[in-house]
């Protein structure tokens, strides 16, 4: 009894995090495949917010739906075939690298198995987990617009961090939609908080956040466009 206890415990301390927000547990989120490729990915990561390490595996299940899509790969570290990845180690309060699932539209639309679906449950599971139901699930819906726009995403947006880990300062690159408004740059930490931010021009391609006053840890790093949010990176302070 002792053992089922702390493998339901060392489940429930696996939270997922999804575009700079942690999701609560059995909550859903949307995704809009967008662009014209047969593959599209939702970025998701880890975070183990218990006081020791735990080993995970990311396991995906479709949850009925209208067949648009199926599962490609799991990736954390290395990508995996199918819909589960490999165990792997969260070390304590430690964000995961990353943690990435591949859908393809006409795999699933082809296949005619039944397998396709436009939402899925991705899991955490412990190593010693028996039951999915013991086990962190957030559920991915995705949609395919007719546009291939996701509200401000209508053009790419192009965005990239650098060093990182970074000390002292950040550089932010960046190449936004035309139509982008009071666009700016935030840094929040793994709670959400909004640590530091800056102003930026639409028609700038670079700015500099200053870390002088910022704790070395795991950071989400955004670029928002009139509340919205545009693209996100994970950053490490030291």
């Amino acid at each position: 009894m002792l053992t089922a206890a702390a493998t339901c415990l060392q489940a429930q301390s696996l939270r997922f995090i999804y575009n700079g927000d942690t999701i609560a547990n059995g909550d859903t989120v949307e995704y809009v495949a967008t662009g014209s490729d047969d593959e599209y990915v939702v970025d998701l990561l880890l975070y183990n917010a218990a006081d020791s390490a735990a080993e995970a595996r990311v396991r995906v299940a479709t949850e009925g739906g209208d067949g648009l899509f199926g599962v490609v790969s799991v990736c954390v570290g290395m990508c995996y075939e199918g819909t589960v990845s490999d165990y792997f180690e969260m070390q304590p309060h430690a964000v995961s690298d990353g943690i990435q699932v591949h859908f393809s539209y006409e795999a699933s639309a082809a296949s005619g198995s039944g397998v396709g679906s436009d939402l899925f449950a991705v899991y955490a599971e412990g190593r010693d987990a028996t039951a999915k139901e013991g086990s962190p699930r957030i559920f991915v819906r995705l949609k395919k617009s007719g546009n291939g726009c996701v509200e401000a995403q209508c053009n790419d947006v192009y965005f990239k961090t650098y060093p990182n880990p970074a000390t002292g300062r950040l550089t932010v690159s960046y190449a936004l939609p035309s139509e982008a408004k009071s666009p700016r740059v935030e840094l929040r930490n793994v709670s959400g908080q909004l640590v530091a931010w800056r102003a930026i021009a639409a028609n700038s391609s670079e700015c500099v956040l200053s870390l002088d006053a910022v704790p070395a840890g795991v950071y989400m790093c955004s670029v928002v466009s009139d509340g919205r949010l545009l693209q996100t990176r994970k950053v490490v302070v030291r």
